[in-house]
């Protein structure tokens, strides 16, 4: 598995971390969440929820910075309509008792006090002891595994009677649980490895992605096509009370292969497993706008993006 990391900061002891959070038992007035990550954004959005004053302090221009921009500046946008204080671009440098939480933006020295400070700014790999004896290779701390999860040693030092396998968070191609089970039918022989992993961030509103982001495709090079649908125009959305919400589809503009899809709204994280099994099948965009889709259904976003 994985433990949290924290910043090498002065005061970082002063900082509760994502697994600490969880043992509160009395709500805090305020709360300065140091991470615009997933798992900073994720808190963020259950403890304004609950009352909670909340500030994040990210050091990216953009909250969640692998994800599409697009969809990340929206999500941003919907927490600050919710009360959230978001300030990017800044760099924590200190934590003083208080707590205060120090930090520079835009060249200028500025300090947040708060009840809590969370550190949110990601997770290691947790590895048992004695693996750099045993000449197991790392890379970041993460042990280096072969495209069947095999354990990669050092040479000379690869054992001849036993066979290693090392899956999930500690090998550090892709934190995240339903990944880690995969790798575990790929060490069985069970299945092929696949990097079409879908992602999801459980705020309110919800964000969700599969396959390369728009900013990615064109760092590539690739000549692309990006669809997009609102939630605004879709009848289920509305009844539901969840306007607020964008599918983005993008593909490639000569073979219509599907590249990418981000999602921000209600139910992210189901509406993008379609796209995420097509992907995996290796079918194209049409693939989507062919089939029909129920009415009255969140689906139906999708397949508007699409066409």
């Amino acid at each position: 598995g994985s433990a949290p990391t924290l910043l090498p900061i002065d005061g970082k002891e002063l900082a509760m971390t994502s697994d600490e959070i969880l043992s509160l038992e009395t709500l805090p007035e305020s709360m300065c969440i140091i991470g615009g990550g997933v798992i900073g954004m994720e808190f963020a959005s259950i403890f304004s929820a609950l009352g909670v004053e909340v500030t994040v302090v990210e050091y990216c221009k953009e909250i969640l910075p692998p994800f599409d921009a697009e969809i990340a500046k929206r999500l941003r946008m919907s927490l600050k309509k919710r009360g959230i204080n978001i300030i990017t671009g800044a760099e924590v440098k200190s934590i003083e008792a208080g707590p205060t939480v120090n930090y520079i933006a835009k060249g200028k020295e500025k300090s947040i006090a708060s009840e809590v400070v969370l550190m949110a700014v990601g997770r290691r790999p947790v590895v048992p002891d004695g693996l750099v004896e045993l000449g197991v290779r790392f890379n970041r701390n993460a042990i280096v595994v072969n495209d069947d999860m095999s354990v990669m040693f050092d040479e000379g030092q690869e054992p001849s009677d036993v066979r290693l396998y090392a899956i999930g968070d500690v090998n550090g191609r892709c934190m995240l649980a339903h990944a880690a089970t995969m790798q575990g039918k790929v060490a069985l022989g069970l299945r092929e490895l696949t990097d079409v992993i879908p992602s999801a961030v459980f705020t309110v509103p919800e964000c969700a992605m599969v396959g390369l982001t728009e900013e990615k495709c064109l760092e590539l090079g690739r000549d692309i096509k990006v669809g997009k649908a609102t939630f605004r125009a879709n009848g289920k959305a509305l009844a539901m009370g969840e306007p607020d919400g964008l599918v983005k589809i993008i593909s490639d503009a000569k073979t219509a292969e599907l590249l990418g899809c981000h999602i921000c709204g209600a139910h992210a994280a189901d509406l993008v497993q379609e796209i995420a099994t097509l992907m995996q099948a290796r079918l194209g965009v049409s693939a989507i706008s062919s089939a029909v889709h129920a009415h009255p259904t969140l689906g139906e976003v999708v397949m508007a993006a699409a066409m």
